[in-house]
């Protein structure tokens, strides 16, 4: 194991600690929906839902078009569920598969958003960006 793979717990013990004490309280999950004639919005839809765990802090209020959320806590073999390999936040297009971020405020409401930006400033991190999929109403 690397010096990295080796820090991770530690890294992420800390993201949990900080969760523990309600600080964090939005929580992301990413949303697979495949489509059983495979062919989008067409037949009868499967979800599957991966939250995103530790809860990464947000940038942004219910509401904002655009949402900055991390620190997500990379894969690595010394930790074993809620890490993210960058293929696993930004999958690859696939027929009658699609996939977008929920986020749920302690007011319970699921808005959808799509991943604008995937960046990896840190070796112990990466950032994400969202923009609403939201359709508003006009006044």
């Amino acid at each position: 194991m690397s010096l990295r793979d080796d820090l991770l717990p530690t890294l992420v013990s800390g993201y949990q600690i900080v969760e523990d004490h309600g600080l964090r309280q939005v929580r992301i999950i990413v949303r697979t929906r495949t489509w059983s004639s495979g062919d989008m919005n067409v037949g009868v839809p499967t979800i599957s839902d991966r939250e995103i765990l530790p809860r990464p802090r947000v940038e942004g209020i219910v509401g904002d078009p655009v949402l900055k959320v991390g620190p997500i806590v990379p894969a690595s073999a010394a930790l074993d569920a809620g890490t993210f390999t960058p293929a696993m936040l930004n999958p690859s297009d696939a027929p009658g598969i699609e996939y977008f971020y929920v986020a749920i405020w302690p007011d319970g409401v699921e808005r959808p958003y799509k991943l604008m930006k995937l960046t990896a400033p840190e070796p112990f991190r990466y950032m994400l960006e969202f923009q609403s999929l939201d359709r508003r109403m006009p006044f």
